[in-house]
């Protein structure tokens, strides 16, 4: 019941607040024109993710209040609470791309430092493969991959929010099945903000998540990931599978962009 509602809580508010950033001349109303590579054809508001933190935010308040089970990690909250920062002076300053990879590979690495990294691979059978002084960079790599990942594939109508709500509610019923309840409910959160946002941007899109939302949600799904390869909850692949049509498309587009030579993050 209480699962019920506080996912109810947070769909309701994300819906709200989506809703009201659609309106221009709204106190945060940012569009993004089309550009070479756009694939929406006209200009499209991109602070739907405000009102996804913004639903977040409230939800979180009244599940401390209420004692409800949430993630509590220090490190984590932190690196969260730095990634949306800057996301959201990004989408109303512009920010440089150096200055975002800096702040994003610091708030990779509190979260490696609050006992996130990825120390030792299980493979199929009985062997493990051992990360040893590795393990801890390649972890702040693979978060700070993810944000950007998400980030760049925020533009086409569905994907984010879709692949968003996907993920993070099978992570929710991962955690629920297992008992694991602080786990479960921050997934659902997560899964019940971007259900909230994809009703505003299922195509023909009328609003993006922008960098607000788009890294913070790779943030969150990386956090969600590694918390539960540590904690045992699943294997290490698990997560990939899940975000796998997300990681994989992404990945092999920047790739061949990179192999022509092209700007990567245009």
């Amino acid at each position: 019941m209480t699962m019920l509602a506080m996912g109810g809580l947070t769909l309701v508010l994300t819906l709200a607040a989506t809703r009201r950033l659609l309106q221009p001349g709204t106190w945060f109303y940012i569009v993004d024109h089309p550009g070479e590579r756009s694939l929406h054809a006209s200009p499209t508001p991109r602070t739907g993710g405000v009102a996804m933190l913004g639903a977040l935010l409230v939800a979180w308040g009244v599940g401390m209040l209420a004692d409800v089970p949430l993630l509590a990690n220090p490190a984590a909250l932190g690196g969260f609470v730095l990634i949306a920062g800057v996301s959201v002076l990004d989408d109303v300053r512009g920010l440089h791309q150096l200055t975002r990879l800096i702040v994003h590979v610091v708030a990779a690495t509190l979260l490696v430092a609050g006992g996130y990294a990825v120390r030792a691979l299980e493979l199929p059978g009985t062997s493990v493969l051992s990360l040893g002084p590795l393990g801890p960079p390649l972890t702040v790599l693979a978060v700070v991959w993810l944000c950007n990942l998400y980030n760049f594939m925020d533009g086409m109508d569905g994907l984010a929010g879709g692949m968003g709500l996907i993920g993070f509610a099978t992570l929710a019923w991962l955690g629920w099945r297992g008992g694991h309840g602080a786990f479960a409910m921050t997934a659902l959160l997560l899964a019940s903000a971007n259900l909230g946002f994809l009703a505003f941007n299922f195509p023909p899109a009328r609003i993006f998540m922008g960098d607000a939302g788009a890294v913070p949600m790779g943030f969150a799904a990386a956090t969600l990931a590694l918390w539960g390869v540590r904690e045992g909850y699943f294997a290490w692949w698990a997560p990939l599978l899940i975000f796998s049509p997300f990681v994989v498309d992404a990945t092999v587009t920047l790739i061949g962009r990179a192999l022509r030579r092209e700007r990567v993050w245009r």
